[in-house]
């Protein structure tokens, strides 16, 4: 594995999809070039499952409810069991204003009013 992520043994397709299936990532996690990568930590939206797990449910919007079920299903879909924290893909937020019937703006004012995420969202 090592001489792979060295760039000294090339791999081939085959090989970076079993990869990329037992790490249950998109093949392009993969073969970018990390280099080329201009998220920051700033775009990162990292969740605080502790604080959303203790959020009381009669005193939580609707939304929170719809999160907290979103959040629940990345977890199991990527066997993420650490129970402490979850940051989020980009693709992940496309869904979530799918699911939370929001444009990005209120999906971003939500993440600020609720207070659910380990640092504050830079943007």
């Amino acid at each position: 594995m090592g001489s792979y992520e060295r760039g000294t043994r090339a791999i081939s397709v085959a090989r970076a999809i079993e990869i990329a299936n037992l790490f249950a990532i998109p093949l392009s996690e993969l073969i970018e070039d990390p280099r080329t990568n201009n998220r920051g930590n700033d775009d990162l939206i990292i969740f605080d499952l502790r604080k959303l797990r203790a959020t009381e449910s009669a005193a939580i919007a609707p939304e929170i409810s719809k999160l907290r079920v979103f959040v629940s299903a990345i977890c199991a879909r990527r066997r993420d069991w650490n129970g402490e924290v979850l940051t989020i893909r980009s693709s992940d937020l496309d869904t979530l204003t799918l699911v939370l019937e929001m444009d990005i703006s209120e999906v971003r004012d939500l993440f600020r009013r609720s207070q659910l995420l380990l640092h504050p969202l830079g943007y």
